[in-house]
């Protein structure tokens, strides 16, 4: 019985550290295309129409808010027009984010929602495609730039970039690129992100990349003084480096407009920010053309009027609770009838969770460790818990009385139980909810590698108690049957009466 105990847990660890893989692979696939989020005020007249002059577009890569009110150009560009904070919506990932940006519909929408690879063909619609003569030029990932339709994209082709495609060279060809007479022009500025991937928000690396991303833009905006120039970026960065969540700190951005006939419109810092499709509005109307059908973007006055504050985020149907709540309710009452009330406490369970929660802060798709497919830094985060799993693992060996059965149930039913009901709050295709889908990868770490602990104390304290000698006067009662009340030999003893 206590080796099949063993077993079981042992399986119940493999399948869940399996199942955690396949689940981490199905975030990056595109999803089936969804209806469009419901924004509030609508019918107010454009603030913005077709541009006088050419439209140019910069967008700095891994831009924090923070740090880009720090940023002196910046700060000069945007006093002089439209001061917007961005919602840039969720996952907080590039090429997502700027197919938003350059079609003015949402990624669930889309359907393009944690995607890396670059698109194979121009998304319907896109507004570099409806623009004969657009250019971009990236500084690198050339896939996501040539993603859109631009009809000239430098350096040509996709990654890796050629040798010779130095900062220098990418600085010179944006600032030609500007001055040129092509009526859209799209430049994306990679180092501050790439930045922030090494070194976090908070490095030295980063802020100097921001200050040098920050001269380029100032460099640009002169090499353009006709042009109405957007100035936004796609997310921000953790103090330690990382995005894809929906967190306001990454997905909340600093942009403005800017050209001849806007007048300046400053934004507090605390200002409601506007979505991106509402700027993607803007943009589309800038360049002369209505946003394609299904666009969800409204007006710059609408959004204003009408924040509608996380309207773009997934949430999970009021169903989807009430299943996951019923699936919890129904192991906590398996685990009591089994195990007792003892098990609707799993200790285990919460010090792993609550260890997480200290190294890395609430799970989040912006937190590195929550992808990779070992799990090995979560599990690390997780180890207050993992250690008292292999305690309870080696007790339920060493300490009569307590069955094995019963120390399954304490240990796995509400674990269980709510990675299952993180699971169903999650499910779609894909399975992509603001920090729903993140718990789910750490509960399923905390799983897979607590079962593991548990079955290792058990084992362990199965081999003590084999080795272990017996105590003494155990051959005598073997021998001589059980002790009566009063201390003689009990019925069938060879004593005599």
């Amino acid at each position: 019985m206590r080796i099949a105990a063993a077993v079981v847990v042992l399986a119940v660890a493999a399948a869940v550290f399996s199942g955690r893989r396949a689940f981490v692979r199905s975030w990056f696939r595109d999803g089936p295309p969804g209806a469009a989020p419901s924004l509030g005020a609508s019918g107010r007249p454009p603030l913005l129409g077709a541009a006088p002059g050419p439209v140019r577009v910069v967008l700095v890569d891994g831009l924090s808010e923070a740090v880009a009110r720090t940023l002196p150009h910046l700060a000069a560009l945007c006093d002089r027009g439209i001061d917007l904070r961005i919602d840039v919506g969720f996952p907080t990932v590039s090429l997502p984010v700027q197919h938003v940006l350059w079609t003015g519909r949402t990624q669930q929408q889309s359907g393009v929602w944690y995607r890396i690879a670059p698109l194979d063909e121009p998304p319907a619609g896109a507004l570099p495609a409806r623009v004969p003569g657009s250019v971009a030029v990236a500084e690198s990932h050339l896939g996501i730039a040539g993603s859109f339709g631009f009809s000239t994209v430098v350096p040509a082709g996709r990654d890796p970039p050629p040798e010779d495609w130095s900062r220098a060279a990418f600085e010179r060809a944006a600032q030609e690129a500007f001055a040129s007479a092509a009526p859209l022009v799209f430049v994306h500025v990679l180092r501050v992100d790439e930045a922030g991937h090494a070194q976090g928000r908070d490095g030295a690396a980063y802020r100097e990349a921001a200050r040098s991303a920050d001269a380029l833009v100032e460099r640009l905006a002169r090499a353009a003084p006709g042009a109405r120039l957007f100035v936004l970026a796609d997310h921000g960065h953790r103090p330690d480096g990382g995005h894809g969540g929906a967190e306001p700190s990454i997905r909340i951005v600093r942009g403005c407009i800017v050209g001849p006939s806007i007048r300046p419109r400053p934004a507090r810092p605390d200002a409601a920010p506007v979505h991106l499709v509402d700027l993607s509005s803007a943009l589309f109307r800038s360049a002369g053309l209505e946003p394609p059908a299904g666009s969800a973007g409204r007006t710059l006055p609408d959004a204003w009027a009408d924040p509608a504050p996380g309207a773009t985020l997934p949430r999970p149907a009021a169903t989807r609770w009430a299943v996951a709540a019923a699936v919890v309710l129904a192991a906590a009452i398996l685990a009591v009838r089994v195990a007792g009330p003892q098990a609707l406490l799993p200790v285990w369970f919460l010090l792993a969770a609550a260890g997480f929660v200290v190294a890395y802060g609430p799970p989040s798709l912006s937190i590195p460790a929550v992808y990779p497919p070992l799990g090995r830094d979560a599990a690390l985060a997780t180890t207050p818990g993992l250690l008292v799993a292999a305690w309870a693992g080696l007790r339920a060996a060493l300490v009569p009385g307590r069955g094995p059965v019963r120390a399954v149930a304490s240990l796995l039913s509400i674990p269980l139980a709510v990675l299952a009901a993180l699971l169903i709050l999650a499910a779609g295709t894909p399975p992509l909810v603001p920090r729903i889908t993140a718990w789910g990868s750490v509960a399923a770490v905390a799983v897979a590698y607590g079962a593991g602990a548990w079955a290792t104390g058990f084992l362990l304290g199965g081999i003590v108690r084999l080795r272990r000698p017996p105590r003494a006067g155990t051959r005598s009662v073997t021998a001589a049957g059980p002790r009566s009340p009063r201390g003689g030999a009990g019925p069938g003893a060879s004593d005599p009466p």
